[in-house]
């Protein structure tokens, strides 16, 4: 009937709007207290060798681009995870259909652009201060 149907509906509505809220506080929190930190730690890592260089007049024109390049991602890696955080307390609808496609419309974007930055970072930091199992460790467990 179309009021089983209109229920139903409401319900997968429901459970869409409470996953993807999880979703991206869980990735919010996991790039606040594991991969941005992970990132500043390589970061520093890089400008300390950048800076050891220049002091002993060597020339490090490529490390410092490189250096350039991880500050550029890290900055990106910064502003998705303020965008995410901006869209998740945005104020939603109290209507669970207009919440819903809220979630989809600026919550998912955000979850999207905040992974692929992540996704970036990762293939770049070192092994050792990379805090979370990567995609290849994943597929290949040692």
């Amino acid at each position: 009937t179309k009021a089983e149907l209109d229920s139903r509906h409401h319900i997968y509505l429901e459970q869409f709007v409470k996953q993807i809220t999880i979703e991206g506080q869980t990735l919010l929190s996991m790039a606040r207290t594991l991969v941005l930190p992970a990132a500043m730690r390589h970061q520093s890592d890089i400008a300390e060798a950048v800076a050891s260089a220049e002091m002993l007049d060597i020339d490090c024109t490529e490390q410092r681009e490189t250096l350039e390049e991880f500050v550029e991602l890290a900055s990106r890696l910064k502003r998705c995870i303020g965008a995410l955080d901006i869209a998740l307390i945005a104020d939603h609808a109290s209507d669970v259909r207009k919440h819903a496609v809220l979630l989809r419309d600026k919550v998912r974007p955000a979850i999207e652009a905040l992974r692929e930055s992540i996704d970036e970072v990762e293939r770049r930091v070192a092994d050792d201060l990379w805090p979370i199992p990567t995609y290849r460790e994943m597929l290949f467990i040692r």
